[in-house]
């Protein structure tokens, strides 16, 4: 997380664990969301592999996340606090 510049660790762990259970080769499928922090779609974060993977480092799965997260939401307590409520980020 120090290596992405995850600013709330916490609040990003459980984000990331009702997102994908942390796991990088998450794929939702339904929407085609993946990744730990299930981008939709998948090709926001750069390439995807013929299975609909992210071809994207964990790593960089969460420098993604967290430029998202705070773009979108201003911090990642308010990330899950709108999670909270939607039951999506």
């Amino acid at each position: 997380m120090a290596q992405a510049g995850v600013t709330d660790v916490g609040s990003a762990i459980i984000l990331i664990n009702r997102e994908s259970g942390c796991n990088p080769n998450a794929v939702n499928k339904s929407s085609g969301a993946c990744g730990v922090g299930q981008s939709l779609p998948c090709s926001k974060m750069g390439a995807v592999n013929a299975n609909g993977t992210s071809a994207v480092s964990p790593v960089n799965q969460l420098i993604w996340m967290q430029n998202y997260v705070i773009q979108r939401y201003g911090s990642w307590k308010a990330a899950v606090s709108w999670h909270d409520s939607h039951n999506w980020y």
